[in-house]
Order: C-alpha cells, then structure tokens, then sequence
C-alpha cells in the first residue's frame, strides 16, 4: 500500500542480505526455514518419525511408491506455498482467495504485508489467524504507528495489535524469500519498470534465486542474473485492468500467478463512511487500473 512516500531513517539497520542464509545466526525480523520437515514442525503440522530402512521399498516389499525428489535446486522441494499480499483489510476478497486456496491444499499460507489497512480490520486479521498454516510479514502500513492506518488501528483489540507488532520484516522457505517491499526494506518498491540495474542492487548478496514480494499492487514476474523476482500482486486492492483478488502459488521454485473473482459491490459496501480514504479504497478496489502508468508514476517517485 501506498498512500505517502516513507524515507528510511539514517539510523535505520537494514539487513545485509549475506546474513539472511539458513543455518546461520538471523537478524531480528527474520525467519529462516531449511527444510520441510523443520517448517512442518514450526506450523504443527504432524511430522512421523523417520526411521532407517522403514520404507517398503528398501525392504523389497510392495507399497507406497518412493516420493518424488525436491524441486532442483530447492531445499524446500515439494512444499507447497499460497502467497497473499496486501489484503487491505479486504474480507470478501480475502474469503473468496481462500476458498481457493483450501481446495490445493498447501503447505503454508503467507501473508505478505498490509493485511488489515482497509474496510474490515478485525475481521480480516482474525480471519487470516484463524488459517492453521499460515505465516505472516511485515508491510509497510502493517506498522502500529504509521499515521495512514491510524483509523484501522484504533478499531484493533489490544490482542490484534500484539499480534500484528510480531510480523517479521522477511521470511525465508527454503530458497524461496518472502518480503513485502525489495529485500532491503518493506518501504522500497519494485515495479515491472525497475531498471535491470536498480534490481540487481536489491538482490545483491541474496542467496535465495526466487523473491516473492508485493507493496505495488501489480503482478509481474522478471529475471536478472540468475534471480526470478515476482510481485504476487494484492488480495484487496489490485491495480490491474480487471478487478479481481490477485496472488500466487509457489511449489518449490515454481510461482504461478493467480487471479479470483469475489463480490467488488460487497467489498466497497463494507467502507465505512467515517474512513479517513474511503474514497481512494473504493476506486482502487473497482478498477480498473492500468498498470503501466501506475509503474511509471511509482518509478518517478522513486527517483529513478
């Protein structure tokens, strides 16, 4: 989501993306997975014990045949992601996505940063904690103190806003890494316009080859050198020429870019009257938008 540019504090540590590699020590603010079973374990999904010798094959019996090898190249492997950003506190659009979303059946949900800034914020945040595999990360407007959220956060139970305050700014499956803005911060947009240059500076020292980000509300899917950068695009408030709840689904280093149709009338009924954006929410959920000069416009913005 953006309604005002935000500029980084001097202060402000960024994460050095050589840091961000399992097995080492992590910053504050970032989860790492290595392997499936470790993530199954981490989101309570039953894991049986593995024992030597124990598969019906390497006894020579008949059974179960021997599972498929991981994804090349992806420690992760099989492991089966649905990835939802920017929500925007969007209920119908939300329902609508996981409706879909429980009928493939992954391995996690990830919510990718500003879930709650929108019509329906307690509602949205309980419906996405109630999903028993999901994990979330930080958006930009997901921050308690940021000014253009004030009026959802004043709506938010005292146990929402402890919740929210936990998101981690990144979140590493396997060699797949999830942030909300660029690798460097949840503020940084990236758009299907940003130089080849300004991306290979995003990525520099990232070990992870797929990136999975959100924040400008568009789908796209580029490379450079090796890397796959992909905008899942937004559940709640989708700048796309069709309206439409938009997100992806990643299977090892597989994205696949989705798009579900949900009640628009009954999303932009749920603003209330009294929201500070009413009026910007309702045009960006009905659309259409066109997607090209909206990049344009975010790449002035951002001085390149």
């Amino acid at each position: 989501m953006l309604l005002r540019p935000r500029v980084l504090s001097a202060g402000r540590e960024r994460l050095r993306p050589a840091e961000m590699r399992p097995g080492r020590p992590q910053p504050e603010g970032v989860v790492v997975v290595e392997t499936a079973r470790e993530f199954k374990v981490l989101v309570g999904v039953a894991v049986a014990p593995h024992r030597r010798g124990c598969h019906p094959r390497a006894r020579g019996g008949r059974g179960r045949t021997r599972p498929r090898r991981p994804t090349r190249g992806s420690r992760f492997g099989g492991v089966r992601v649905a990835a939802l950003y920017d929500v925007e506190g969007n209920l119908p659009a939300l329902d609508a996505v996981l409706a879909e979303v429980a009928d493939l059946r992954p391995d996690v949900v990830v919510f990718g940063g500003d879930l709650y800034c929108g019509a329906q914020p307690v509602e949205v945040i309980d419906r996405a904690r109630a999903v028993p595999n999901a994990r979330f990360v930080l958006g930009n407007v997901d921050r308690l103190d940021d000014v253009n959220v004030a009026y959802q956060v004043a709506q938010l139970r005292s146990d929402q806003r402890d919740f929210v305050a936990g998101f981690p700014e990144r979140l590493v499956l396997g060699d797949v890494l999830y942030s909300h803005g660029s690798p460097r911060s949840v503020d940084e947009a990236v758009t299907m316009l940003t130089s080849d240059d300004a991306l290979r500076e995003m990525v520099d020292g990232i070990e992870q080859r797929v990136i999975v980000i959100g924040h400008t509300h568009t789908q796209f899917d580029r490379r450079v050198d090796g890397y796959r950068i992909v905008n899942a695009g937004s559940v709640g408030a989708a700048w796309e020429k069709t309206a439409g709840a938009y997100w992806a689904f990643v299977s090892g280093d597989d994205v696949e870019l989705r798009r579900t149709s949900y009640d628009v009338d009954a999303a932009i009924a749920a603003l209330r009257a009294d929201d500070p954006n009413r009026e910007i929410r309702e045009a960006w959920i009905r659309g259409p938008h066109d997607p090209h000069a909206i990049a344009q416009r975010l790449e002035a913005a951002s001085g390149r």
